[in-house]
């Protein structure tokens, strides 16, 4: 049976990638705490329909003008959401959509007719802040998978399928803007191999973000939120002036360098197969498409972490439609022999270490994904505490909370009150700049005076929460504990409510 053999290569990538990642979700933890934020929005949706108004975080931006920049990301978790748990919904969902992120980047490469598809698609996760980041209950797997398809079409020429896939990437990620990028490099790549020269992939790009921009049902509140989203949060990103998350730090050069490494080294092997056959390589649209656009996403990446979701898989496209046929045809094999072969026993001592390296470096990422899962908070760290909150603290009240990250996990298990800041200390700073460092001052310890007074006067709040194992608010714990206006209201194993006197 030849049609057996032919889908048993993808049958295997499809039913490995769906064991790798449903062990990584259940995994009783998230990686990122807005994880808890998607759980909570996607039940608010699945039981009021698309929610409009963000009351939870009132002294930020996202309190006056909000806008779900993820919204069909959330449509898709909803019947996930609906039928099961919040949390085990989004797990189940987040595993079904790295596992068909990674069947579309094996069908690229099959469709591109390059050899040994499935065992690359190992090569790909061997990124470590990639694998993590596909393992994330967030928009980003979903984007990528955007975004690539986009890659392919304009490549193509099937403007038609671009213009569809742009308006779909405006409604599901706030970076759809990547999609000009894209655009502009396919355009340049047209005009260096001569298959193209009007721009109509940009013209069709930028019209078909317009329509999904003005056909968004946030519209016109969702134009404030993405300036603030992609531009002031992604692009100008305060990371020198406040504390931001996480993702939006730069890699220092020997983190980013030791992360892609196996990467690289496909890539000095591909640069020296592509010098090589230069006449043959500037003709391909697809390899000059993926080697301008690898420039502006390292420089991305490089200012900003996040971007290396985008940056891993461009550049194992680009190490892939070189090495992989030249491999088939014997060219490496040529160029070993020709140039190493000559060092004796050393060349295969180098033969030996190459082959180690490259197996430890792709195989490690999938090991220390487990470690991170592993050493998160449980799942049901705040579930108590909210559980007291709704039962004995009025509805609506403001709680004041030390760490911003900590605003996904308890909105998702409390959702009728509201908080200080979340998602991202950005939010609180647009809003209101003085606002934001006073929260900085008290929660922080900073201020040493009259912490109690000072939460009640600025943020109108009676409530604190803090975590007594975090490190950040451990002045801020202490002060409230010495303060006679202060009462601690539950206490189980590090929580702690406080209520302050009016």
């Amino acid at each position: 049976m030849p049609w057996l053999n032919k889908y048993t290569e993808t049958a295997l990538v499809v039913i490995v990638s769906g064991i790798v990642f449903g062990f990584y979700q259940a995994i009783p933890t998230f990686p990122d705490p807005d994880s808890f934020y998607h759980a909570r929005l996607v039940a608010l949706m699945v039981e009021h329909g698309v929610v409009t108004q963000f009351p939870w975080l009132p002294f930020t931006t996202l309190g006056q003008v909000f806008a779900d920049h993820h919204l069909l990301y959330h449509i898709l978790l909803m019947p996930f959401v609906a039928t099961l748990d919040p949390i085990v919904g989004v797990k189940v969902a987040q595993a079904l959509i790295a596992t068909a992120l990674t069947v579309v980047c094996y069908g690229i490469l099959k469709h591109w007719r390059v050899p040994y598809a499935g065992v690359a698609i190992i090569a790909l996760y061997s990124v470590y802040p990639m694998l993590i980041r596909v393992n994330l209950v967030k928009a980003s797997a979903v984007a990528l998978i955007l975004f690539l398809l986009l890659l392919v079409a304009l490549v193509e020429r099937r403007y038609l399928t671009a213009g569809i896939i742009t308006v779909l990437y405006t409604m599901t990620h706030g970076g759809f803007l990547l999609a000009i990028l894209v655009a502009v490099v396919v355009w340049c790549a047209q005009v260096v191999t001569q298959t193209a020269r009007r721009p109509t992939g940009i013209v069709v790009v930028c019209l078909a973000m317009v329509v999904g921009v003005l056909a968004n049902p946030y519209f016109p509140a969702n134009l404030p939120f993405l300036w603030a989203q992609f531009f002031q949060i992604g692009v100008v990103n305060y990371q020198e002036t406040i504390e931001v998350g996480a993702e939006w730090y730069p890699f220092s050069p020997p983190d980013l360098v030791g992360a892609v490494s196996v990467l690289l080294l496909g890539l000095v092997v591909a640069v020296v197969l592509a010098v090589r056959r230069y006449q043959v390589a500037l003709t391909d649209v697809r390899l000059v498409s993926l080697t301008f656009l690898f420039v502006p996403l390292l420089l991305l990446t490089v200012r900003s972490r996040r971007f290396i979701e985008y940056l891993v898989p461009v550049l194992w496209l680009l190490v892939c439609l070189v090495v992989l046929p030249a491999w088939r045809r014997g060219d490496i094999q040529q160029l070993w022999r020709t140039h190493l072969q000559r060092l004796g026993r050393l060349a295969t001592v180098l033969k030996i270490y190459l082959l180690l390296a490259i197996l430890f470096g792709m195989l490690r990422p999938y090991v220390a994904v487990v470690k991170e899962f592993a050493t998160q908070q449980p799942l049901a760290r705040y579930q108590s505490t909210a559980r007291y909150l709704q039962n004995n603290v009025p509805e609506g009240a403001v709680i004041f909370h030390g760490r911003w990250d900590d605003f996904p996990e308890l909105f998702y298990y409390d959702p009728t009150h509201a908080y200080i800041v979340g998602l991202d200390p950005t939010f609180l700073y647009l809003a209101d700049t003085q606002k934001y460092d006073q929260w900085v001052a008290l929660s922080s310890g900073a201020d040493k005076t009259e912490t109690a007074k000072n939460i009640r006067t600025y943020f109108r709040s009676r409530y604190v929460i803090v975590d007594g194992t975090e490190e950040r608010t451990k002045l801020m714990l202490a002060y409230l504990l010495r303060d006679p206006t202060v009462t601690e209201l539950f206490h189980q194993e590090n929580i702690r409510i406080f209520q302050l006197s009016s």
